[in-house]
């Protein structure tokens, strides 16, 4: 039981890292389009910015929605430089 749990967890981090890596150099508007609207955007002191997109329990939180407690969540955030593209992407939680 807990070898096929550890595999679970082994394959949906990988996949999470899989689909966010090959965002790296799109543009946001690509990305927008297939994960949804992010929860936020935030501007950085260096002219970027930051989206952030939030999973719990599978179910992504809507703009405005409250990011409550789950057994199982993931915040994925992607910096975008000034001509909105991908620079780069990280991410944390139980459910990546």
């Amino acid at each position: 039981m807990i070898a096929v749990l550890s595999v679970t967890v082994a394959c949906a981090h990988s996949s999470s890292v899989a689909a966010s890596k090959r965002w790296v150099g799109s543009d946001i508007t690509e990305l927008i389009q297939q994960w949804g609207p992010p929860i936020s955007t935030s501007d950085l002191p260096d002219g970027k910015k930051l989206y952030l997109w939030y999973y719990g329990d599978g179910v992504p939180v809507e703009p405005g929605g409250v990011a409550t407690a789950r057994t199982r969540d993931c915040k994925t955030a992607f910096t975008v430089d000034c001509s909105g593209k991908v620079e780069k992407w990280r991410y944390e939680g139980s459910g990546c």
